[in-house]
């Protein structure tokens, strides 16, 4: 830490107590080893922890599976994972919040899954940098498995529109995450423009490439995200928009295996999720990725809800209430009711009238019922939609050698 001053505090929120055995995970096809549960003083980026007589570890099945184990640093309680859908923001300088314990002269800005943010500068280089600082409770309890994924996924997915996780500190009992900074997230943006003006369609367009590129790359690299909003997407002044917080990114293998259904906030929340289906894999984050286009073109949520079963009806007002013709098997889902309302499908043009004719077919493409048959990111990227956009002027332009 001493390499690094702190500007600002910019955020304060919620941290999951569930938090497992703090481990570099890495994914098998990454060249990871299959988890084993060893254990013992280790290194992992730098930072030195020492393990107590009376830790222990404990892995699920799951995360058995999906993950590889290269390195333990400490060990876990036994508490419940708090409720994610509570949390309405992100850190990396980004959101609105509230803090308890906020110092007199430090300017918040928003709330996150875990921990405070605060606007730092590295003292040798001046770099300007986000510190995202996990609140531990005490050597026993380890980190929140939250950030536990953000700095196992962060470290594999280096990406122009994937946030940087620059650095990993550990200070007494604290641990910082140090990502690039930016100034700004989607939802600030969109809420700073004058009533009765739209983004320009042109910078829609723009952003909703590069997010499709962000998404693209880390399914490629078998890592959803899980928790898409504009809160989580973070943009600077020259046009270029970043994923953020990826406190509940999974990596997935083949077949995808039974995950929660308990994330993304409700407004993006694909249907299959909202359903309880226990196996969901890339479409997800394409919903969520979908009802982002509709916000940036009309600045309003495309399906607010107040509930689970709001949100389902919303989009049922929509799209149709969908049956087993139309996504199969939808009526064997846990949380499908044969005594919904048989809604017919309604008209994304009347909801989203800033978007011409080939944006509301990649729109209505993306809001497919049945995940399988919903387009991919890799595929989105391709539609007609794009076809006057230059790409060669987006930054990962030198990677996709355009």
């Amino acid at each position: 830490m001493e390499d690094y001053v702190k500007i600002e505090k910019i955020g304060e929120g919620w941290w999951s107590k569930n938090v497992f055995v703090f481990l570099k995970y890495c994914p098998d096809f990454l060249g990871g080893v299959k988890a084993t549960k060893e254990r013992g003083p280790t290194w992992m980026l730098n930072l030195e922890v020492l393990e107590s007589s009376s830790t222990r570890m404990e892995m699920s099945q799951d995360d058995v599976s999906s993950f590889a184990l290269v390195q333990i640093l400490a060990l876990h309680s036994d508490h419940g994972p708090r409720d994610h859908n509570l949390i309405d923001g992100v850190t990396d300088g980004s959101g609105s919040g509230t803090s308890d314990s906020s110092p007199p002269d430090s300017a918040l800005v928003s709330a996150g899954t875990y921990g405070v943010v605060y606007k730092g500068r590295h003292k040798s280089t001046g770099q300007v940098v986000a510190m995202k600082k996990i609140r531990l409770e005490s050597e026993e309890e380890g980190v929140p498995s939250t950030a536990v994924r953000e700095v196992s996924l962060l470290q594999e997915l280096k990406h122009p529109n994937v946030v940087r996780l620059l650095d990993v500190l550990m200070q007494e009992s604290r641990l910082y995450l140090i990502f690039e900074f930016l100034s700004m997230d989607l939802k600030k943006y969109l809420d700073s423009i004058p009533s009765g003006q739209y983004m320009d369609p042109m910078l829609v367009k723009s952003y909703l490439y590069q997010i499709l590129e962000g998404i693209y790359f880390c399914h490629r690299r078998r890592v959803l995200h899980r928790d898409l909003k504009p809160q989580n997407l973070l943009i600077d002044n020259k046009g270029v928009i970043k994923l953020a917080d990826f406190g509940l990114a999974r990596a997935f293998g083949v077949p995808v295996r039974v995950y929660t259904h308990e994330v993304v906030t409700l407004w993006y929340r694909a249907p299959e999720v909202l359903l309880g289906s226990p196996r969901y894999s890339t479409p997800v984050d394409v919903w969520s990725t979908g009802t982002i286009f509709a916000e940036l073109a009309t600045k309003k949520p495309l399906f607010h809800g107040d509930s689970e079963i709001d949100q389902l009806f919303r989009i049922f007002r929509t799209l149709g209430t969908p049956n087993n013709d139309v996504w199969p098997d939808v009526e064997s889902l846990p949380d499908y009711k044969n005594t919904f309302p048989k809604w017919k499908e309604g008209s994304l043009s009347s909801m989203v009238k800033n978007l011409d004719k080939n944006g509301l077919d990649l729109l209505a493409k993306m809001l497919i019922y049945n995940p399988p048959k919903r387009i991919s990111a890799r595929e989105a990227m391709t539609h007609p939609y794009f076809d006057d956009l230059d790409k060669s002027t987006l930054p990962a332009a030198c990677i996709n050698g355009v």
